[in-house]
Parts: C-alpha cells; structure tokens; sequence
C-alpha cells in the first residue's frame, strides 16, 4: 500500500504521518460490568492511574466487592449500566469506570448526578 501511495499525494502523506504519530490508542476490555447492552443516556466515566503489578487485584476488588453494589443500583433503576474496563494498548490511564442513568436527575432529592 505505501508503494501505491508514494509520490501520489506528499502533504497528504505528511499529514496523515502528523496525525498518525500524535494518536494514542483507545483499545479496552471489559472486565466486569452489568448485562445486556442498555445503556441510559446520561453517563459518568472515571479513569484510573494505576500500578501495573496490583491492576488484577484491582479488577478482582472491583468485580467482586464493588461490582454488586452497582448491580443493586441497577436492579433498583438508579443506574441503566455500569462497566469496569482495562487499556489494553498505550496512555498512561489503566481502568475505566462507567455508569449510567437514564438522566442526571436525583428525584425527590434535589440536582445530582446519580441518586444512591
């Protein structure tokens, strides 16, 4: 492909290798999280720093400690979805948690993000 593309289009090809060289990688695995694929339209995501030789003793704390009280809040219809992810390629973030709701509305208790 790059034979092809040589000497056809030199600021696009600078360009492209600007931008390609600035990129980092978004690649995840979900490591626990609630089922289904229904997620609410207003959502909440954290992303963590973390010491690479604790990230499984983290995604085991998340997934077995914190992961049903989320469930909770799912099964009660406080949240619609939450996950629990880890980068797998590039950046300095390791996990990513995410949470759902159908709004950041908290009825009955005033403005918030979510009602726990």
């Amino acid at each position: 492909m790059n034979k092809k593309l040589d000497g056809v289009d030199d600021k696009a090809d600078k360009d492209f290798g600007n931008i390609c060289n600035a990129h980092e990688d978004y690649i995840w695995e979900v490591e626990s999280g609630s089922s289904g694929d229904t997620r609410g339209d207003a959502g909440f995501s954290v992303y963590y720093k973390c010491d690479q030789s604790k990230e499984e003793r983290g995604d085991e704390i998340f997934e077995k400690d914190l992961g049903p009280i989320f469930d909770k809040y799912v099964a009660a219809g406080k949240l619609t979805s939450w996950g629990w992810s880890s980068h797998w390629v590039g950046g300095s973030f390791r996990r990513l948690q995410t949470m759902t709701a159908v709004d950041h509305s908290c009825p009955g208790a005033g403005a918030g993000i979510f009602c726990f």
